[in-house]
């Protein structure tokens, strides 16, 4: 059985977030064994792969508004309105934890993740390093969730 209070998807994101390169290394690819990604992943069976798509799907759409608004005004912020977009997600995945029946479970441990990552984004670079992190969950799970 996993150890599912071992890996913190609170402790994941901010390393990855607030970390150096060390850190963003660890997390993704580990030292010895399974990364610390790739351990949380456990945290998420039940969960069918498509509901994961979806809100990386979702988070993609913000993170291309952002990156064509960046183009046109060439500034490194993100706008209120993206900032908005990004909590909603939040609000989504507490909406389908509300509907779950078998994948209740799965769907709490990736709102943890998705809420710790949505409330570090402060600036370009959080933004650009949540979509490595986020890329990174959805690559660890597409061989863990058939």
């Amino acid at each position: 059985m996993v150890d599912r209070q071992k890996v913190s998807p609170s402790e994941i994101v901010e390393k990855f977030l607030r970390g150096g390169i060390k850190e963003k290394r660890e997390v993704i690819l580990g030292k010895n064994g399974k990364s610390e990604l790739e351990r949380f992943v456990e945290n998420l069976r039940g969960l069918s792969f498509t509901k994961l798509r979806k809100y990386y799907g979702q988070f993609l759409n913000i993170y291309e508004s952002w990156q064509a608004e960046r183009e046109r005004e060439e500034g490194e912020t993100i706008s209120d309105e993206l900032l908005l977009k990004l909590y909603m997600l939040k609000s989504l995945l507490t909406y389908d934890i509300a509907r779950a029946k078998k994948e209740k479970r799965a769907l709490f441990a990736l709102r943890d993740f998705v809420e710790k990552m949505v409330n570090l984004i402060e600036r370009a670079e959080d933004l650009e390093n949540s979509k490595y992190l986020f890329e990174a969950l959805v690559g660890y799970a597409k061989e863990k969730l058939r």
